[in-house]
């Protein structure tokens, strides 16, 4: 896993292909994966055992009790020290989360940085 470069404060570690197939085939329960496109694009497809907090509904679903989240979305409230995947389509946006959750408190996000795109076109060769 590789710290992201780019940002004066790193927030985020990015984690690749095989992380995420690890983590599938554990079925850990040591990560919250969330992704974070919109509804519509779950049609595509999506990461087994991920959950969807749409990027344009971040900042209101990090406002949200604790209740009033699992009611919106689902599942838990990841807590500020739960160790977080974000993906998207193809990382942009999920880089943006993790920013944002590192904003706020989270210490232990990680980017899929190949995010969607790559799990659907490398899980589709296999």
């Amino acid at each position: 896993m590789v710290r992201r470069a780019y940002s004066t404060e790193p927030s985020s570690t990015v984690v690749d292909f095989d992380d995420i197939q690890s983590i599938i085939k554990n079925q850990s329960k040591e990560y919250r994966l969330i992704d974070v496109r919109e509804k519509g694009e779950l049609m595509q497809g999506y990461i087994p055992t991920a959950n969807n907090v749409p990027l344009s509904k971040f900042q209101q679903a990090w406002g949200l009790t604790e209740d009033d989240f699992e009611a919106e979305f689902g599942f838990p409230k990841p807590q500020a020290n739960d160790k977080v995947i974000v993906y998207c389509q193809a990382g942009i946006r999920s880089a943006k989360a993790a920013d944002y959750l590192s904003q706020i408190g989270y210490q232990k996000i990680q980017n899929y940085k190949g995010s969607y795109a790559d799990y659907a076109d490398k899980t589709k060769s296999s």
